[in-house]
């Protein structure tokens, strides 16, 4: 992943450690759409690969990886931040702000769609 962090890149990604051990990380890809006239948003932030040990969990680490990128994300004007959560960790992106969406359609490429395709 050395090559996604590079200072141009449009990935940014965050260590959780304890007593100078590796302990947790997140990793967000900025999202740029084609820039239109209207007020449509024009910048996202994917979260992706939200990682706790877990003897770490439920001791506040995942909440202060994911609010140091919710802070970042604001710092950037980030209009909106998406991720896919576990059953698990939903309570913990509640927590936070996160909500199902009101406008997205998804299209799960992996599963059989419509008859005929």
């Amino acid at each position: 992943m050395r090559p996604r962090l590079r200072p141009d890149s449009r990935w940014r990604a965050w260590l959780l450690e304890q007593d100078g051990v590796p302990i947790g990380n997140l990793w967000l890809q900025m999202i740029e759409k084609i820039p239109n006239p209207g007020t449509e948003p024009e910048l996202h932030a994917y979260v992706s690969n939200v990682f706790v040990t877990p003897a770490a969990r439920r001791t506040g680490g995942g909440a202060m990886l994911l609010e140091t990128a919710i802070a970042d994300c604001r710092a950037l004007f980030v209009d909106a931040m998406f991720l896919w959560a576990t059953d698990e960790s939903r309570p913990l992106y509640a927590r936070h702000g996160f909500a199902p969406p009101s406008r997205v359609l998804v299209n799960e490429l992996s599963r059989p769609s419509a008859p005929g395709r």
